[in-house]
């Protein structure tokens, strides 16, 4: 288990924390709105109302302790940056700031931000991506050029091998593994299926319906394969 600090609960600071709290963390959510922290405080771990542009007030924070701190605070520029500095200032772990455009990413790299958040870019890259090529399930972006994206096995790959399906030689795409559906029971005994990775490595391994693709490449490389 590890503990986070998430600094803003607007709707992507709320929907990281709930997460990160499913996987079992530890999650302090933290805003200035008292109705905010109330709202969520059954969905967090733990919240603190706060004025989060106070250094005295982060300072009760466990901020050296976490092992992230998350400033998701959206459109209010000023105390992104603000906070943000503060931090930086307290000498907190893995700081991660979410930036609402190119400017505020300056701002942020400026003060010396390695790990810049855009949700709203991400999205959008996703969506663009899915419906760019068929039977893509998600994707995320390296580079410029290269991506890693889920795609669903095309059924001209049904009951072939990997070595069959040959992606390498004939696209440049590396898989890096095949998730497939499989039986898994929750903490409460009840059955479910989910989709996991599976050991794929060995040339002969069969391709199924239903089964995706990890693969890693260039953007001209999908289209290609495309």
């Amino acid at each position: 288990m590890k503990k986070f600090v998430v600094i803003g609960l607007g709707n992507f600071g709320l929907s990281l924390s709930a997460q990160l709290t499913k996987l079992g963390h530890e999650v302090i959510g933290v805003d200035s709105s008292m109705s905010k922290v109330e709202q969520n405080k059954d969905i967090i771990t733990s919240t603190i109302c706060m004025d989060v542009c106070d250094i005295h007030s982060l300072k009760m924070l466990p901020i050296t302790d976490a092992d992230a701190v998350f400033v998701t605070i959206g459109e209010d520029f000023g105390s992104s940056v603000m906070v943000t500095a503060l931090l930086k200032q307290l000498k907190a772990n893995n700081i991660f700031s979410r930036a609402v455009n190119e400017l505020h990413r300056t701002v942020l790299t400026a003060i010396g931000v390695k790990n810049i958040l855009n949700p709203e870019e991400d999205s959008a890259l996703r969506i663009a991506t899915s419906i760019q090529y068929t039977g893509v399930v998600d994707s995320f972006k390296i580079d410029s050029v290269h991506s890693v994206v889920e795609m669903a096995v095309s059924e001209l790959y049904w009951g072939r091998s990997i070595k069959e399906a040959n992606l390498h030689e004939r696209f440049g795409l590396q898989i890096l593994g095949v998730k497939r559906q499989v039986k898994s029971f929750s903490i409460l005994g009840k059955s479910e299926l989910r989709h996991e990775i599976i050991n794929s490595d060995q040339p002969d391994f069969k391709l199924l319906e239903g089964d995706i693709f990890v693969i890693y490449g260039t953007v001209t490389a999908l289209s290609k394969m495309e």
